[in-house]
C-alpha cells in the first residue's frame, strides 16, 4: 500500500510540476507579446515587421495593442 501511495503522490508532484512550467510559459509569452505591442506603439517597428520578426500573428499584436 505504501508503494502505491508514493505512486500517487510522485504523480501529483509531476503534474503539478508541469501545470508551473505551463503557467511560466504562458506568461513569458505574455510578457514578450506586450513588449512587441510597445515598440509597435512606440513606432520602433511597423505591425507587420513586427509581426514577422518576433513571431506574433497581426491579430495577436492589434489585441495587445
Amino acid at each position: 500500500m505504501c508503494n502505491l501511495s508514493d505512486g500517487v503522490f510522485r504523480r501529483g508532484v509531476e503534474q503539478g510540476r508541469e501545470e508551473g512550467r505551463e503557467q511560466g510559459r504562458e506568461e513569458e509569452r505574455a510578457r514578450y507579446l506586450e513588449a512587441a505591442a510597445s515598440l509597435v506603439r512606440d513606432g520602433v517597428l511597423a505591425l507587420r515587421e513586427a509581426s514577422e520578426r518576433l513571431g506574433f500573428s497581426e491579430q495577436e499584436l492589434r489585441a495587445a495593442l
